[in-house]
């Protein structure tokens, strides 16, 4: 499966994008018809210690 991390008001490290590359191929033994995965990173609220948010859109035939 393809996934794209697409960061809003800040950068990924390399890190954070391994990270998030580790956990997505572990989907594919669960929903295996998965052709690519887009994954938003935001935050929301500058001042706050819980700012940030992800949202993750998958796509796949017939879903």
């Amino acid at each position: 499966m393809e996934v794209t991390i697409q960061c809003i008001k800040f950068d990924a490290t390399d890190k954070l994008r391994d990270y998030i590359n580790k956990k997505m191929s572990k989907l594919d033994k669960f929903f295996d018809r998965a052709i690519s995965a887009t994954v938003y990173l935001k935050v929301t609220k500058p001042e706050s210690v819980d700012n940030k948010e992800a949202e993750i859109t998958i796509n796949a035939p017939n879903a």
